[in-house]
């Protein structure tokens, strides 16, 4: 088992023989070129593991230079101190699901059980991310994968290539919290972690004018007790969700930090059957009184 310093030019120069050839490299420990009886030459990592010897091999020269070998070597020697065994890592990998298995799992176990919008979710993969990282392993998107098609959405949808950030970011996250997961698809980090948004939003405020509001009162009669609903909301204000019935006589909101003697309190006298009299609101605590 031969042990020479290595350079780029030995290297280059080294012949095949009849039968293969192996030299370990002095500079890097493990390290081994196996020179073929066809000349292929081919880098090696070869280490003990269990109990057993064991080879990683980790490419061909010259595609992969004396430089590279070495470094790859070094980190295959790192991770085994780690307590990962390199050969088996790199199959995990070889294995790992794709990005389209994980967008497939993602919709089915977290998407479409907790959100209302996930069809929009499935649009954005089947638009914008499957077209492009259909059978990319989930692992080997980068963050310039990342932010190459962010940037190229942007050019024409800067909105929307915030929103498709935010999906991507949240897949990722969702799958590197749990260990089967991250196991399965062999993911170590996220790669929109540190992707910023590309475009700047603002909020923007809506206001109904009163033709608007005349148009919705109209069409809540006519849909009955649901329409009802929707008066009582338009009215108060209240998001949906946000009141709580506390008897027969009146509403009140959830504790939200705010002054309770300022929230609206409806009176059961209150019909929106009958809205055509104009009313009026007593002080804040009171009940609704007609003219």
């Amino acid at each position: 088992m031969a042990r020479i310093h290595l350079n780029a030019r030995k290297v280059q120069s080294l012949q095949a023989g009849p039968k293969r050839i192996q030299v370990f490299d002095k500079s890097q420990p493990n390290l081994a070129l196996r020179i073929a009886a066809s000349g292929v030459k081919s880098w090696s990592v070869v280490y003990k593991w269990n109990g057993r010897m064991k080879r990683l091999t980790i490419g061909t020269y010259p595609a992969v230079s004396l430089a590279d070998a070495r470094n790859r070597a070094f980190d295959a020697l790192r991770n085994m101190a780690r307590g990962d065994d390199p050969q088996a890592q790199k199959i995990s990998i070889r294995e790992a699901g794709t990005f389209a298995e994980l967008a497939a799992q993602y919709m089915e176990e977290w998407a479409k059980i907790n959100k209302r919008s996930w069809r929009e979710d499935q649009r954005k993969f089947d638009v914008y991310l499957l077209p492009k990282w259909k059978h990319a392993k989930a692992s080997a998107i980068t963050i310039d994968d990342v932010e190459l098609l962010l940037e190229q959405l942007a050019l024409r949808a800067p909105i929307q290539a915030n929103r498709v950030r935010a999906l991507i970011r949240h897949v990722y996250a969702w799958a590197l919290a749990k260990r089967t997961r991250r196991k399965k698809y062999a993911l170590e980090n996220n790669p929109c972690a540190f992707v910023p948004k590309l475009a700047k939003e603002r909020a923007r405020d809506r206001v109904y004018s009163d033709d608007e509001l005349k148009a919705l009162w109209k069409a809540f009669d006519a849909i009955g007790v649901v329409g009802d609903l929707f008066k009582l909301q338009l009215l108060t204000a209240a998001r949906p969700k946000s009141p709580k019935w506390t008897g027969t006589n009146s509403i009140s909101r959830e504790p939200s930090g705010r002054n309770p003697a300022r929230e609206p309190r409806i009176g059961k006298c209150m019909s929106f059957r009958s809205a055509s009299r104009p009313c009026e609101f007593s002080k804040p605590g009171g009940s609704i009184r007609r003219n």
